[in-house]
């Protein structure tokens, strides 16, 4: 059992070390960075996952807007504005001019529609010649007496219900025209910092500009140049791996389909087989050799006893004496067969499984063959790769020169440092533009504190318990501010209406003809003025854009289709349409089969496999041997084991010669007990054992022949397989392999396609530009803080006329008057006559008043 045991654990040490180095000789895939550099890494399979194209530096300028809580006043210039200008941006008399269909008959028309623009300059100029009119007719009525100018108070009784009433009108007007200061302050302000701001948006942008370029550049060598040197690394890797990707897979396929692996594997069992049949012939050629050793023995002791019984006879007659005749051996051992000729055939046969292995290891150096095999092929696909680089190396020598291509001759440093001093210049000057509205703004802060001054003091220094005539210094100065008051109002509203008018025709139309438009987000007017009126060129069939750009028409370019594009952060190449553009175009890069022929170089791949030998003459000789070796035993000789050991039975023997009364027979029935026990015993046991093992051989060989035909017949169906198919094995993977590659090649230029229109070069800044500069910097916070600043002073004005009229009404219950007029039905009392040499001479027939009455 221990040499058994033995025996397999060398044959299976020997498959091992032989099975090993088999397979450490085939072609292994080759090494590639992974992840590379910039992030891109691929499996075993060829699957790439491509790394982020990288976003680049950010970029300064927004299109974020910020109304700094002056929304409200916004809105009610522009609602003013609206109101004013109803029509909108002229379109269709725009058209009518441009296509000669306007009529001047029409004009009443279009005066209509800014009738209300033009009726609110009207009144604005009139204000500016009547209101200054009105304030000298005024003050020379006060000065004559008149319009209040005489300080008599005539008895009211309501004048104090009217003196409070006027006095809340008053402080409400006066509140309203200090929202209206606010606005005004606010807003001339805001008109520097919108200065300032666009001086720092126009810097931005134009940083952003470069800084746009550069991020393009490094996009396209990111897409054009790392991942295409990672893509050439990955086809060449493979290449290069081309009997481990072809190869294993063709001689796995073979291994199945075509039986290979079935047809070693059943060579490879009869090892198992011939290894029993060894161990079980050696059992019986041992079996032998002891049978024949005991029997040589028991031959010896049968032939003592009989002569032992027979001489005792001898000598006189022996009564009853058993027959000796059957004292012999039952069979001839010397007739037993000699198996040592087998034995060493069998022994010379050990190295069965090395055989086939050698003729296994022929198969499984497909691979290797492969690969040495289409050496030419992959020398011609990687010229063809470094061929088809040559179609991606002008994108990005021409993203190189982008930056310099793209500006030409201008500067953008130069064009920064000129908008940074073209601002300061402006700065300068725009300093004194805000001197004069903080000056604008602290005349309306002057009126508006007077009328505050001269309402509280009139409030904290009148009484009704005194009498007009006895008001006291603080009544008296509020009755003096309010007038005062009037008559700043009176000599400054003209000049405040004047700059209203003035700014409210420059910035209406603006508000409403250009900024509106704008920011309108469907930005209606590029397609009105540009696409349809064609205001800059082109004609009813095509676009300008398409014809000034890339000199087709018929390419559907527009100004609004690319602002919109560019604010959803689309990339240039799909906003501007570049794929009409010749240096932009990738039909080469997506087209590259008309280059990079991989199918058809790889449909040519030619490896003979009809060379292979599986059932080589070795083995073919090894198993004709083993076959003939164990057909060759002869087990008929075992035959003669199946009679008795001896002709007689020694037990019987011995009881019969004690049966007999002599002296000597039972000394020799002794003996034949002895042999029973002894020599006896160990040739009966030698024969059956001799006799299990013999069948034991003989079950073990008996099915070897038709295995070892089966297993011939088996190499052999599989060699003609391989001779006929194998050919046909390899171009099937060869095409595996050439989807494979082209999946590599497709995935690139899936990859470069989708970063082209997708990510590189993002044209926000485009649209920031637009966004940031106009509609931004110069409307929403440049125009808009101006029609808020005459808004505001319009506001203020508006407030004025009214305050003017309360303000007068209310002085005369607040300054101190120099008479009372009489009562119509004066009551008894004492009479007070209001003669004093401070107050001036008496007016009127009734000269006395009635203290009661106040």
């Amino acid at each position: 059992m221990m040499k058994t045991t033995k025996k397999s654990f060398v044959v299976l040490l020997t498959y091992v070390s032989l099975l090993t180095p088999a397979a450490s000789m085939d072609p292994v895939l080759a090494n590639i960075q992974s992840p590379d550099s910039v992030g891109n890494s691929i499996d075993d399979h060829g699957n790439i996952t491509w790394a982020d194209i990288p976003q680049g530096e950010p970029y300064k300028a927004d299109a974020e807007y910020s109304d700094g809580g002056m929304g409200p006043l916004f809105d009610f210039s522009r609602s003013f504005i609206n109101t004013c200008l109803q029509k909108g941006f002229p379109y269709d008399l725009i058209e009518k001019i441009q296509n000669g269909h306007f009529d001047m008959a029409e004009a009443q028309g279009v005066a209509l529609d800014y009738l209300g623009y033009g009726l609110a300059i009207v009144v604005g100029l009139l204000f500016i010649v009547i209101f200054p009119l009105i304030g000298c007719c005024f003050c020379c009525c006060r000065c004559c007496g008149n319009c209040g100018g005489k300080r008599i108070h005539k008895d009211d009784p309501s004048a104090s219900c009217k003196r409070k009433i006027f006095g809340v009108v008053l402080l409400l007007l006066v509140v309203m025209t200090s929202a209206g200061m606010v606005c005004v302050f606010v807003s001339n302000d805001r008109m520097s910092t919108a200065l300032n701001k666009f001086g720092d948006t126009a810097a931005d942008n134009i940083d952003d500009i470069s800084t746009f370029l550069d991020n393009t550049i490094e996009q396209v060598k990111h897409v054009a140049g790392d991942n295409f040197n990672f893509t050439k690394k990955a086809i060449f890797r493979d290449l290069d791996s081309l009997g481990h990707l072809v190869g294993i897979p063709v001689r796995e396929s073979l291994g199945i389909s075509g039986g290979v692996n079935a047809a070693f594997s059943s060579a490879l069992a009869l090892q198992g087989d011939l290894d029993n049949a060894t161990t079980h012939l050696s059992s019986v050629l041992d079996q032998i050799q002891y049978l024949n050793g005991s029997a040589t023995q028991l031959k010896t002791d049968l032939a003592a006893v009989k002569s032992q019984i027979d001489t005792a006879c001898s000598g006189g007659p022996c009564t009853g004496a058993p027959d000796t005749s059957g004292l012999r051996m039952g069979f001839d051992e010397s007739r037993l067969p000699d198996f040592n000729t087998e034995k060493s055939r069998l022994d010379g046969l050990q190295n069965l499984t090395m055989t086939i292995l050698k003729a296994k290891a022929e198969f499984d150096s497909v691979p290797e063959r492969v690969q040495n095999e289409t050496t030419s092929t992959v020398a011609t696909l990687k010229t063809q790769v470094d061929k088809y680089s040559e179609s991606v190396d002008p994108m990005i020598k021409m993203t190189t020169n982008l930056k310099s291509q793209a500006l030409g001759s201008f500067d953008l440093n130069s064009m920064r440092s000129q908008v940074e001093s073209y601002t300061e210049d402006v700065a300068v000057y725009d300093r004194y533009r805000w001197y004069a509205g903080i000056g604008l703004t602290s005349v309306i802060l002057l009126i508006v504190l007077l009328l505050f001054l001269g309402l509280t003091c009139g409030v904290c220094g009148s009484s009704a318990s005194n009498l007009p005539t006895e008001r006291g210094c603080l009544s008296n100065c509020g009755g003096n501010l309010l007038m005062g008051s009037v008559g700043l109002i009176f000599m400054f509203s003209w000049l405040l209406m004047l700059l209203t008018t003035l700014t409210f025709t420059i910035g209406a139309p603006l508000e409403r003809f250009v900024c509106q438009p704008l920011s309108d987000p469907e930005l209606t007017i590029f397609t009105k003025l540009f696409d349809e009126m064609h205001l800059l060129g082109g004609s009813d069939n095509g676009s300008f854009l398409g014809q000034m750009l890339f000199q087709d028409p018929s390419i559907d370019l527009t100004v609004a289709n690319i602002l919109k594009d560019c604010k959803s952060g689309k990339a240039a190449y799909s906003a501007f349409r570049l794929d009409n553009f010749k240096d932009f175009n990738i039909t080469a890069l997506v087209d590259y089969k008309s280059s990079l022929d991989i199918d058809g170089q790889l449909n040519g791949i030619n490896v003979d496999l009809s060379s292979l030998t599986i059932l080589t003459p070795d083995v073919q000789t090894q198993l004709k041997d083993f076959s003939s070796v164990v057909s060759g035993i002869d087990f008929t000789k075992f035959d003669m084991l199946s009679n008795d050991t001896v002709g007689t039975n020694l037990s019987l023997l011995a009881e019969d010669l004690r049966n007999v009364n002599q002296t000597n027979l039972s000394s020799a029935a002794d003996t034949l007990d002895s042999i029973a026990n002894g020599s006896f015993h160990d040739t009966n046991n030698a024969k059956n054992n001799l006799v299990g093992s013999s069948n034991s051989l003989q079950s073990s060989v008996s099915n070897i022949p038709t295995t070892i035909s089966n297993v011939t017949q088996s190499l052999n169906n599989t060699q003609e397989y391989l001779q006929n198919n194998g050919s046909e094995a390899v171009k099937s993977e060869a095409k595996n392999f050439a989807n494979r590659l082209t999946a590599i090649v497709d995935s690139f230029v899936e990859d470069a396609r989708y970063g082209l229109e997708n990510e590189i070069g993002r044209c926000t800044p485009i649209y920031n530009i637009y966004a940031s500069m106009l509609v931004n910097g110069f409307c929403r916070y440049t125009l808009d803080a101006l029609n808020g600043f005459w808004f505001s002073i319009g506001w203020c004005v508006f407030f004025f006329l009214p305050s003017v009229i309360f303000a007068v009404k209310l002085a005369k219950y607040y300054r101190k008057m120099e008479m009372l007029d009489s009562f119509d039905n004066p009551l008894p009392s004492k009479t007070i006559h209001s003669v004093s040499d401070t107050d001036g001479p008496m007016f009127g027939k009734n000269k006395v008043g009635h203290a009661d009455r106040w």
